[in-house]
């Protein structure tokens, strides 16, 4: 992943266990936040929810092609 990106949202949207595990190959600043915190700040900050809305629909594109190319 490059600077910025997050992982484990669904976790912290749903209060569902992780369905993956991510290793750092390299010294990394993370931030942690649980379900209630990532509801609050749905609620209090719409740019925060435009921001996660919009990465998400741009993996569900990028998985998309790839299906798609994998169909070739």
């Amino acid at each position: 992943m490059e600077s910025g990106n997050f992982f484990g949202e669904m976790a912290a949207f749903t209060g569902d266990p992780r369905s993956a595990t991510a290793t750092a190959v390299e010294d990394t600043s993370l931030l942690y936040f649980d379900e209630q915190t990532a509801l609050e700040l749905l609620r209090t900050s719409p740019v925060f929810g435009l921001g996660i809305i919009q990465t998400l629909c741009d993996r569900v594109r990028d998985n998309n092609a790839q299906i798609t190319e994998m169909r070739k």
